[in-house]
């Protein structure tokens, strides 16, 4: 990259440096015959130089330097777009969606199944501090201070095994706004096991 000379200063060795106008320096030595730099001899000559393009090397490896991250991050980018394109990863995603489908197959078919009337049924307790207290009905609030609820249900869902379903009751937290959802995602994952 040319890079015009500003000033002129000597290096620790007495040979003459020039400053360039990027900031950084470069060597200007007559060394005949690999370089022939009358001009730097005499301080005329430098005075004239003043202002003359040079190559400045450090600036073209900055600039390469640059240029090869740029390229880098570019074929980085070019290698994750082919990555998607390949067979494998479409498998993989594939292969998500069909899960997520039979998931979402399952909970309808055991909330299509699930009899509303047995929610309604549902005897809730409380249990605090390990005893059972206050038995009601579904829909009735249970509010006791700053102690935490657990509520648990007892259901009887016909063609299941009532051990399955005991297993799966402890996996899944319902509170009663949703009580009817959860049961039936409870039926459909017990069906599923049994």
């Amino acid at each position: 990259m040319q890079q015009p000379i500003v000033g002129y200063h000597r290096d620790d060795d007495a040979h003459w440096v020039a400053r360039l106008a990027c900031g950084h320096n470069q060597h200007v030595r007559h060394d005949p015959p690999w370089m022939n730099r009358t001009w730097v001899t005499t301080a005329v000559g430098r005075g004239a130089m003043i202002g003359y393009l040079l190559d400045c090397k450090k600036c073209d490896e900055h600039a390469a330097k640059d240029d090869q991250s740029r390229k880098s991050e570019d074929f980085e980018l070019e290698k994750r777009r082919i990555s998607i394109r390949k067979p494998n990863t479409r498998i993989g995603l594939v292969l998500l969606v069909c899960l997520a489908v039979l998931f979402l197959i399952a909970l309808y078919l055991g909330y299509r199944s699930f009899d509303k009337e047995a929610i309604e049924k549902t005897e809730i307790g409380r249990i605090v501090d390990g005893h059972e207290q206050n038995k009601a009905k579904l829909g009735d609030q249970i509010v006791d201070g700053d102690h935490s609820q657990v509520f648990y249900r007892s259901i009887k869902i016909e063609g299941v095994d009532p051990m399955t379903f005991r297993r799966l009751k402890g996996a899944f937290s319902v509170d009663d706004d949703h009580a009817f959802l959860g049961h039936a995602m409870l039926a459909a994952a017990a069906r599923i096991m049994s």
